[in-house]
């Protein structure tokens, strides 16, 4: 669990009230569990900084920057952020609002890269897939498929649709 500062709570929620157009189009493709099944909050108290989202099984923190982190200043206060983030053992990536809007999928490509496998090493479902050559992210389409295939000749598929570990 991470440390935070009590006090940030109530600007959090705010924040999380008047969020960025660029932020609401980036929440609308991470939220509800949608890459690979990993759970990402937005606008998250670490420590005495609020970022804009995170993602504790990966240890992952995502900025989305508008035009004001390019000056100076806000370049060395973002450095400073990111150490801190870093002695944590997160990992941060930036991205500009801009990139969110005209390459919303190179972005999530980039984060998709940075998720571990939802599946612990020498689980069932790891050691299936292994096998299978399938990637995690297209594991329900491809159970989807097989248990059509199945039911149409008559049996039964051994897997469940859903099999995340969570």
């Amino acid at each position: 669990m991470l440390n935070y500062n009590k006090k940030l709570k109530g600007y959090s929620r705010q924040l999380r009230k008047d969020m960025t157009n660029a932020e609401r189009l980036f929440w609308s493709r991470v939220r509800r569990k949608q890459l690979q099944g990993y759970q990402f909050y937005r606008q998250k108290i670490i420590g005495n900084y609020i970022v804009d989202f995170y993602c504790p099984k990966a240890k992952l923190v995502i900025e989305i920057n508008g035009g004001q982190h390019y000056d100076d200043e806000e370049i060395k206060k973002d450095n400073v952020r990111d150490d801190y983030m870093r002695e944590r053992r997160l990992t941060v990536l930036r991205f500009s609002d801009r990139e969110v809007f005209e390459n919303l999928n190179g972005v999530i490509d980039r984060i998709n890269e940075n998720l571990k496998s939802p599946f612990k090493k020498g689980d069932f479902m790891s050691h299936y897939m292994d096998h299978q050559n399938v990637q995690p992210a297209r594991f329900d389409q491809y159970v989807l498929s097989q248990q059509t295939n199945a039911t149409s000749r008559g049996s039964l598929t051994p897997f469940p649709v859903r099999c995340y570990n969570r």
